[in-house]
């Protein structure tokens, strides 16, 4: 066959065209989706620049060989803070991949906000597909899942990068747990394992709301021996995880966390959503903490596409609820968790908020409006399953067109972004565009760029760069924040001697030090656990200054080479030997069930194995 031949054969195979047809078209809709974020200006959002000043931050750690970047030292004037130590960070390690091939910090936010929108609509196609045995099912929740307004919200107007990541990881763990309670496969088991631990990795609250959502549905849909295996599958998520997780639980103390992160403005008891609020349609880039009158508010909508949907769906099952199937547990197990989210959106839970532990650090009662947009576009998929299932494949067709047309008609108004430019002046003020504005503006030389001016030097010298919108992770032994950068990283606190920096990389520092007399040094760095001082091969104490908050320490007189390093504490080290052990265990199974594999399917004449059979293998409806 003559090669212009086998390539027409394949792309006109009909096989591979069924395969391939529904995540083309549900891809095709994310990037419609996320269009507002591919305009090369940094795009409008409440966090827009905390999350590219990270993006940046890493970027300059990574250049210097730290590829974990607990401690980023540029923060707070030079101080430094343990930032990645609490704040889950993996969506700017994501953003680091790209930054390696060479894009900018901004490309690269960009570049994972896009994908982050392309993942979660191939996570609720998977997902939709798994529940309802029916690929035009998954085609619709995938659609309705990326035009969800709470989504459009993180996207365009919170800017809430990590967040936004969420819902894919969300998406494909209940896909691969669910998958798994129907092949008993330990692969999907795995699998599932995996979104699992990028959920932890990815944002705090929202895994601390959604794990809660996952062991609920396991334990609906999973029985015998699969609830075994995916309640394995979650242990073994948080396993691999717990090198982030369990130090950030156990080092919390050292903060001011629960002071800055649970009072005044962020406390939950002012961030409660009416019933009235979940289906008001007005849409706004102001923050829900902005409570002038007439100003421009955030929208906390389900949507009303979404809830119709819903209620058909809820209508649905109580007509069904003698049917103990899996597709029914599965609904039943997504209804359970809209409800549960709309609940904890609504001051009628505030019982829940005021007793349970670490509840008030979701800070936003809004967020579970998440769980809402993930069970209502899962649930909006089973309308067309039925419709399909009663009144045929043409019917169900038609009614997805209609299904997708409302929601573009309904959402499409809210795909829209807003971008950030600077006055070129000090102090750069920063002006809020439509995309018309941005490209003329971008050309003035009164205006000038984000990225121009964030660069680490600035963000080190030029400004008091904080972590978050407050302080959430000043440690709390500072009780005077600095207000000026130091050119020299190491002072003489008392005694005489005279410091030489040497280079060295991030987050260490190195110093030739030669004391004429007994000495106390301040090093320019926030202390917190894990700081060690070394002068030679001796360990030196190092305590916080009782002001500042900076590391202090002693020198006899005489020549010293000074390093001060940050190490793992023990918590550290601990939960490095969990995520360890996890993975070991994880490679070991993947290895024992390829060798039984092997075993019980045989290898075919070519050198390949044989093919599996699985439920998988049945062909599905397709649009």
């Amino acid at each position: 066959m003559h090669t212009g031949e086998a390539t027409r054969g394949f792309w006109q195979d009909y096989t591979w065209r069924r395969r391939t047809r529904p995540w083309i078209i549900v891809t095709l809709a994310a990037l419609a989706v996320s269009h507002g974020v591919w305009f090369g200006v940094l795009h409008f959002g409440h966090s827009a620049h905390i999350d590219l000043i990270r993006q940046i931050e890493v970027h300059e750690a990574f250049q210097d060989g730290y590829v974990f970047p607990r401690w980023i030292r540029d923060f707070y004037l030079g101080r430094g803070s343990p930032i990645f130590n609490f704040y889950a960070p993996f969506v700017y390690l994501l953003g680091e991949v790209l930054c390696l091939v060479g894009f900018s910090p901004l490309l690269a936010v960009k570049g994972v906000y896009i994908a982050c929108v392309v993942f979660a609509a191939w996570g609720m196609f998977a997902l939709g597909r798994e529940v309802w045995q029916n690929e035009t099912a998954g085609i619709v929740s995938s659609i309705l899942y990326v035009l969800a307004p709470y989504l459009l919200v993180d996207l365009y107007v919170r800017s809430a990068l990590a967040e936004l990541s969420c819902f894919a990881w969300l998406a494909f763990a209940l896909y691969f747990l669910l998958k798994t309670t129907r092949t008993r496969d330990t692969l999907d088991a795995l699998r599932g394992a995996c979104m699992v631990a990028l959920l932890c990795l990815s944002h705090n609250i929202t895994s601390m709301i959604g794990l809660p959502i996952i062991l609920g549905f396991v334990l609906v849909v999973a029985r015998g021996a699969e609830l075994r295996k995916t309640l394995g599958a979650v242990a073994l998520g948080l396993a691999l995880s717990a090198f982030f997780w369990l130090p950030a639980l156990l080092e919390k103390g050292y903060l001011n966390a629960e002071a800055n992160l649970t009072a005044g403005e962020y406390n939950y008891t002012q961030h409660f959503v009416t019933v009235a609020r979940l289906f008001d349609t007005r849409w706004g880039f102001g923050s829900t903490m902005n409570k002038t009158p007439g100003a421009e508010i955030m929208s906390t909508q389900i949507g009303l596409v979404h809830g119709v949907l819903f209620v058909v769906a809820c209508a649905w099952l109580w007509r069904r609820r003698k049917d103990g199937g899996r597709p029914y547990r599965s609904a039943l197990a997504l209804a359970i968790a809209v409800a549960v989210g709309l609940l904890f959106t609504n001051r009628a839970s505030q019982v829940f908020w005021d007793h349970l532990p670490l509840l008030p650090f979701v800070q936003f009662p809004f967020r579970f409006l998440t769980i809402v947009a993930l069970g209502t576009s899962a649930l909006a998929g089973g309308v067309v399953a039925r419709l399909k299932e009663t009144s045929g494949a043409k019917a169900g067709t038609l009614g997805a067109l209609v299904i997708v047309g409302a929601a573009a008609a309904a959402y499409g108004p809210y795909v829209q972004a807003r971008y950030l430019l600077h006055l070129a002046e000090p102090p750069y003020d920063v002006r809020v565009a439509t995309r018309e504005e941005a490209k003329a503006w971008r050309e003035r030389p009164e205006f000038v760029e984000a990225q121009a001016l964030l660069t680490p030097r600035v963000l080190r010298e030029g400004r008091e760069s904080k972590t978050t919108a407050k302080d959430d992770y000043l440690p709390h032994w500072v009780k005077v924040k600095p207000i000026r950068y130091f050119e020299n990283r190491m002072d003489v606190l008392d005694g005489q001697a005279t410091v030489v920096a040497v280079e060295s990389p991030q987050p260490n520092f190195r110093f030739a030090v030669e004391a004429t007399q007994p000495s106390t040094f301040l090093v320019h760095t926030f202390y917190f656990p894990g700081w060690q001082v070394h002068a030679g091969a001796e360990r030196v104490s190092a305590v916080p200054n009782a002001v500042t908050g900076e590391i202090q320490f002693s020198l006899p007189a005489g020549h010293h080479e000074v390093d001060v390093r940050f190490q793992d504490t023990g918590a550290r080290l601990a939960a490095k030997m969990i995520s360890l052990g996890a993975c070991v265990l994880m490679i070991m199974t993947v290895g024992l069930f390829q060798y039984r594999r092997v075993r019980r399917v045989g290898v075919s004449s070519n050198g390949r194995h044989g093919p599996r059979k699985s439920v998988d293998d049945k062909p599905r409806g397709i649009v």
